[in-house]
Parts: C-alpha cells; sequence; structure tokens
C-alpha cells in the first residue's frame, strides 16, 4: 500500500518567504552598506586620520601601534605627522659620501630609543660590519660616545648579503628587541625590502637603515627617508660654533603625510646632543655690496663719465 503526502505549494498561505518573515523597519537605515555618514558627524580631524587609515591599509601598510620616536632635533621631529618616527616601521638615512653624519645621526636615533625602552630592556641589534678602509661599518666606542649602553648591544656580522638579510627579518619580529640598526647597501631588492616593513610592522620594532647615495631617488618602503650631506666647505662657516666640519644637512627625501623637502642644518655638541643651528650668509651677499656703491655711481649724471673712465684706468 502507497502513501501520499502531499507539498504545500509554493503560493500555499502555509508557505511563506524568508523576506516575509522580517519586517523591513527592523533594519536600520545606518547599517546599509554604501551609505555614507550624516555630514558634519565627524570633525575634520576624525576624517582626517580615517581617510589616513584607509589609505594606509590601500597601501599595505597599517600601523599597529601610536608609538613614536623622537630623531634627537625638535626641528626635525615637527616635519613628521605624528611628532616623531613611528616606532613599527623602516626608517632611512642616506649618506651623501663618507662621514656626513648618517652614521651618527642614526645611532643617535637608536640611543634615544633605549632611553625609550629602558623598563622593557629589550637590545639594540646592530647588523653590520665592523668600520674598515673606506666602509663607514659600525665603530662601537662611537655608539657608546652617543649613548648605547654596551649591555644592550648585540652585534651581528653576517659574511654575505643574504645572511644580513635573514639576521633583519628576524631582528625586527621580535618583540623583545628595542630597534634594529643596520648599514644597507644599494644591492637590497624591493621584495627583501617590502619584507623589512611588513616584518618592522608585526613585530613593533623600528628599523634604522644606513643607505648609500646611489639609492636616493629610488622608490622606497621606508616610512621616512632622510638625507645627509655635510657642509660643502669647512671654511666657509669658520664662524659656527666648534667649526663647519660639524655640522650636517638634513633633508626630509620621504615621509608619508609629511611635506618633503623640507631642510634643516644641525651640529652635535660636547653632549652628543643635536642642536639646529641658523647658517650665517654666504659670501655671496658681500659681493652684492660691492656691485650696488657702482651701480648707484654709474647711475649719477655727473659722475658716471668719470667713474667709467676710471673703471677702465
Amino acid at each position: 500500500m502507497k502513501t501520499s503526502v502531499r507539498l504545500p505549494s509554493a503560493k500555499s498561505p502555509s508557505a511563506k518567504s524568508p523576506s516575509a518573515s522580517v519586517p523591513s523597519a527592523s533594519v536600520p537605515s545606518a547599517s546599509l552598506p554604501g551609505e555614507c555618514p550624516t555630514p558634519g558627524a565627524m570633525s575634520r580631524a576624525e576624517t582626517l586620520q580615517q581617510l589616513r587609515a584607509q589609505l594606509e591599509q590601500k597601501n599595505g601598510s597599517v600601523s599597529v601601534s601610536n608609538e613614536t620616536l623622537s630623531t634627537g632635533c625638535q626641528q626635525i621631529d615637527d616635519w613628521l605627522p605624528r611628532g616623531g618616527l613611528r616606532c613599527d616601521a623602516i626608517t632611512e638615512w642616506v649618506a651623501e659620501g663618507e662621514g656626513c653624519g648618517a652614521s651618527t645621526l642614526s645611532l643617535l636615533t637608536a640611543a634615544m630609543r633605549l632611553s625609550q625602552a629602558e623598563s622593557s630592556g629589550g637590545p639594540l641589534v646592530v647588523v653590520s660590519g665592523p668600520a674598515s678602509g673606506r666602509r663607514a661599518g659600525f665603530y662601537p666606542p662611537a655608539g657608546k660616545a652617543l649613548g648605547v649602553p654596551m649591555e644592550r648591544l648585540i652585534w651581528v656580522r653576517p659574511k654575505q648579503h643574504a645572511d644580513l638579510v635573514w639576521a633583519v627579518d628576524q631582528a625586527l619580529r621580535c618583540r623583545s628587541v628595542a630597534a634594529v640598526w643596520a648599514e644597507i647597501g644599494a644591492g637590497l631588492d624591493d621584495r627583501d625590502a617590502r619584507r623589512f616593513q611588513l616584518a618592522a610592522e608585526k613585530g613593533g620594532t623600528p628599523g634604522l637603515f644606513v643607505r648609500p647615495a646611489a639609492v636616493r631617488g629610488r622608490p622606497s618602503f621606508a616610512e621616512v627617508r632622510f638625507q645627509v650631506a655635510p657642509l660643502v666647505s669647512d671654511t666657509d662657516h669658520c664662524d659656527l660654533p666648534g667649526g663647519g666640519d660639524r655640522v650636517m644637512q638634513i633633508t626630509l627625501d620621504r615621509c608619508r603625510g609629511g611635506k618633503v623637502g623640507q631642510q634643516a642644518w644641525v651640529r652635535l655638541d660636547d653632549r652628543a646632543r643635536l642642536q639646529s643651528i641658523t647658517l650665517p650668509s654666504s659670501g655671496t651677499a658681500s659681493d652684492d655690496t660691492t656691485i650696488l656703491p657702482l651701480a648707484a655711481e654709474l647711475a649719477h649724471p655727473k659722475s658716471s663719465s668719470r667713474a667709467i673712465h676710471r673703471r677702465r684706468a
């Protein structure tokens, strides 16, 4: 004996559609996708912060920390959108020539980071060969003079480029490390540079890199890039305190959300502190002062012929 079961049809009142069971008034209008917020609901600062976060997300750079790090110079810190360097990003100092001060400025920033992270006791990991010949390298007495405690220093001396990339990447990913200082040549490819950026964000560790002049103008994954150059001539500014040989010119070459191209002149005092200075007028101004009396003399109708004759004689 067969038993037949009659299913309700789609038009039967007992078969209600899912949409009919939920009243339309129960869905708030603010939760609908793609709806713009009411104008004036957010302040200008909140809107800019939201747009900046969306831009960083699109670029693949999402800050996991709002902690900042000072460069040691208030004027340079004021250039940066957050008032300092990000502690989960890469910062580069491009050295324009030997002994220009790029290593000094970056090590000074590393020393300030160690002072800032004193409670955690994290070390500074240095990934670089020793200073020898024309190679700048790392010189421990210089780091100590700038305030880097040697008991919180881990010095890694890689023998080849692949070892350097591996050591920097591993140190940046470690949250127990206060900062990573490295001297990285022009042979770093974009893949490894991107790898450093992601490692710094994951570990919340600042990467402080010294780069050669050949990388200036190239694309970079660094959050901030400075160009460091000495004065053209030491004798042009002998009237500066300590002489012109200790003055460094810093140019902001790259900064997300900042105004690039800004310049500052700084010098390091005997206590390893940066001082922002204003350069005196160059010899060009004195040359202009010798031209002005001649122009005034030639413009006088009575003395013009006499002045011209005297100059020819």
